[in-house]
């Protein structure tokens, strides 16, 4: 009779893994090196190498429009976005930020202001210096600035009322977190409204301010909407969702005022795209969703979710070894994880970029600016002689699929769903936010 084997233990949560150590060592060395080199050898750090592989494509779009990317600032914007969904899972962890289904909604709103932003610069709407905040990849770090703050925000609310609960035993207020929140939101509403808006707004002769005036009333009636329809969440899950709901509102109310009284010259606004971008990723993620409403059922009849083990189990464990619920786990998780939330915002954000970017290209003549996707557009056009960017949604389409089945077949430790978390946000980064931003510029005819 053999001997049963035994595991070690998963890591505590409040401990890093050997990688996440080494992505923010990596991150910090990065960042002193640069900062030193720019002080001390600015011939070499800035003129031979940040200015014009970093630098001048983000100033060149910011003053002319695309400006398009090279394969060295490609390389290099994916590793420090790599290191950074390493660093920052592991910082949430630690710091016990809400991973779950909820905090990825709560971040949506934000993946959805990225080009919702990016198309008023488009548009040549913001002016000056602070242009350069609106470009990617800047554009990221500036928002990702807002989150954490709106995190801190929650996080703050939360401390308070578990101060109070602990000095009098009681609260006064079934929702006295709430009352903070939504002090919080709307002062962060003022902020962006006179540092990000108004001064481009005030420079823009003759502009009316129909728009402008509504989408402020709107961040108003939506960030307070947001807070009293999540009472049941985590305060950063709240914090999070209604500032960036806010934050949509008040610059979709610009999209208003464009079509009220363009600064721009604009051509010919396009509203069936939308129909086609949103509605066909829709109804796919619909059909996904609803495949798997079963196995997602008697997952969380067993008290599992699909995918994660149990906090006391490792992966070497599960993959070598035993553990009660094993067998459930492997034979309902891969259906239900292909309809979980997490696929299927990955599925949506792809088929919508791949969608766009077809239409735009094929049918409104727009052109590509990363130089992976402008290469297969050209392996498109020289299959057909005339237009490529059918190709590029195949492609597209393939990735989904692809994605889809590896995420059916990934399990992860109790202690990686911040990890997870950040891998999906990032995937919807270059996803959705691009094919959004594709969008938004069609309905503008930008």
């Amino acid at each position: 009779m053999s001997e049963e084997k035994i595991f070690p233990s998963p890591l505590k949560s409040n401990e890093f893994s050997l990688l996440e150590r080494v992505s923010i060592l990596l991150l910090v060395v990065f960042t002193v090196v640069i900062l030193v080199g720019v002080s001390a050898w600015p011939q070499f750090f800035w003129d031979g190498f940040l200015e014009p592989i970093i630098w001048e494509p983000i100033t060149r779009d910011a003053d002319v429009g695309d400006a398009g990317y090279t394969f060295q600032n490609t390389f290099i914007f994916i590793a420090v976005l790599f290191a950074f969904v390493i660093s920052i899972s592991a910082i949430f962890r630690v710091a016990d930020i809400p991973s779950g289904g909820r905090m990825l909604v709560a971040f949506l709103p934000w993946v959805t202001w990225a080009p919702v932003i990016r198309v008023l610069e488009d548009s040549h709407f913001f002016q000056g210096d602070i242009r350069v905040i609106f470009i990617s990849p800047i554009i990221h770090f500036h928002i990702a600035l807002w989150v954490v703050f709106a995190i801190m925000l929650g996080r703050s609310a939360k401390q308070m009322k578990e101060y109070w609960v602990n000095v009098t035993g009681e609260l006064d207020n079934e929702d006295s977190s709430g009352d903070i929140l939504r002090v919080g939101m709307l002062c962060t509403l003022l902020v962006m409204f006179f540092v990000l808006l108004l001064p481009s707004f005030n420079a823009h002769d003759d502009l009316g301010s129909f728009g402008v005036a509504l989408g402020a009333m709107l961040a108003v009636i939506c960030g307070v909407v947001s807070l009293e329809a999540t009472k049941e969440w985590d305060e950063v899950e709240r914090s999070v969702f209604s500032i960036g709901m806010a934050a949509v509102a008040m610059f979709l109310g610009l999209w208003l005022q464009f079509k009220l009284t363009p600064w721009h010259t604009s051509g010919d606004a396009a509203f069936w795209p939308a129909l086609v971008v949103l509605g066909v990723p829709a109804i796919i993620v619909y059909i996904l969703w609803d495949k798997a409403k079963v196995a997602t059922g008697v997952l969380e009849s067993e008290n599992m979710s699909a995918g994660v083990l149990p906090p006391h189990v490792s992966m070497k464990q599960h993959d070598e070894g035993d553990w009660e619920g094993k067998d459930i786990m492997e034979r309902w998780a891969p259906m239900a994880l292909v309809g979980s939330p997490w696929a299927i915002t990955i599925a949506f954000g792809q088929l919508c970029d791949g969608i766009a970017t077809w239409i735009g290209i094929d049918v409104f003549g727009y052109s590509e600016k990363h130089p992976l996707s402008a290469w297969v557009i050209e392996q498109g056009v020289a299959l057909t002689g005339s237009v490529g960017a059918w190709l590029f949604f195949i492609v597209k389409a393939t990735l989904v699929g692809l994605l889809l089945w590896v995420f059916s077949q990934v399990r992860i430790e109790h202690r990686q769903q911040h990890l997870r978390l950040l891998i999906v946000l990032a995937l919807l980064v270059v996803g959705l936010a691009p094919g959004l931003r594709d969008l938004g510029r069609l309905l503008l005819g930008v």
